[in-house]
């Protein structure tokens, strides 16, 4: 960014965008972005501390898990997991870790960020994140999840048949519901 002229008495600051634009804006609002970007930094800081020491043990929830359980609703939550995911997208365990705790959430709290990162583990080559994204949908138990689930392209046999059977789940709850 670079500054072209400042306004003493009105605290206005005229800048260029990088498409060449002229925007205006208050000092003020400069402290500000760079007060809420701190607060972003430091809370996706804590969030990644959490995650990097939590361990996946099958039937207990991590340390992790139960964050974004509690937290799931703070507003810089789902951008610091996204950012992270994206990040750390050749680290297998991190993912897993990822896409186990929004698994956890209820389908609406996570939506669509949840989904869409769930989706996004299937096309992973690591057939062990395509799973964990694949039993997020399985853990939801949502009907829009058939359709989901019916469009991922699965290129390994068995699991295929995992994404069949949990299909065929889907279609036995929302007969009955």
């Amino acid at each position: 960014m670079k500054i072209n002229r400042t306004s003493e008495m009105t605290k206005l600051v005229e800048d260029t965008d990088k498409n060449g634009n002229t925007i205006i804006r208050t000092k003020t609002s400069e402290d500000e972005n760079k007060k809420e970007k701190k607060m972003y930094n430091d809370y996706k800081q804590e969030l990644e501390d959490i995650l990097f020491s939590s361990d996946i043990e099958w039937g207990i929830y991590s340390e992790f898990d139960k964050f974004v359980m509690e937290h799931v609703e703070d507003e810089y939550l789902m951008k610091a997991i996204n950012d992270i995911y994206v990040q750390n997208c050749q680290n297998e365990e991190v993912l897993m870790k990822i896409l186990n705790a929004i698994s956890e959430v209820e389908y609406e709290k996570v939506y669509p960020f949840g989904q869409i990162t769930a989706i996004a583990a299937v096309s992973n080559k690591s057939l062990a994140v395509q799973q964990k994204g694949i039993e997020a949908f399985e853990r939801w138990k949502r009907e829009d999840s058939i359709a989901i689930l019916e469009n991922l392209d699965i290129k390994e046999n068995w699991l295929k048949k995992y994404v069949e059977k949990i299909i065929n789940n889907l279609k036995k709850v929302e007969k009955y519901a």
